[in-house]
């Protein structure tokens, strides 16, 4: 990712691609049977949704802006339709509220390759309204 200023402040586009196609799958992985969901280690740690984003933007560019911006993130994850193209959603799971706080505070309606990022924290409330 680049960051590139402007009259309304910072904003970030991709880097260039040398590879053209996608990757089949778009990353998903399927389990067939009974087995276990998320794995232990992702179990804690605090999750954002993230969307609004274009169509080119990858997990490792939300792990590289996030990280930057943050802290340290246990995963990104940009989820997918079953045609393989995004669906302009992803999940963010930081190791420290804290971090997760920062990047909200910080990149909530920065444009990401022109498109305003969107971003929720998951479970956390919301802080009360002043009395």
């Amino acid at each position: 990712l680049s960051v590139t200023s402007g009259p309304g402040g910072g904003f970030y586009m991709h880097d260039d691609r040398t590879d053209p196609e996608p990757a089949v799958g778009g990353g998903m992985s399927f389990s067939s049977g009974g087995g276990v969901g998320a794995p232990k280690e992702l179990s804690t740690g605090v999750k954002m949704l993230v969307s609004n984003l274009g169509p080119e933007v990858t997990d490792e560019d939300l792990e590289e802006l996030f990280a930057e911006h943050g802290g340290p993130i246990k995963k990104a994850e940009v989820f997918y339709k079953q045609d393989g193209s995004s669906s302009g959603q992803a999940e963010v799971v930081f190791k420290q509220k804290k971090d997760a706080e920062k990047v909200l505070s910080t990149l909530q309606g920065v444009p990401l390759d022109g498109k305003p990022l969107n971003l929720a924290m998951v479970g956390i409330p919301s802080a009360p309204s002043q009395p």
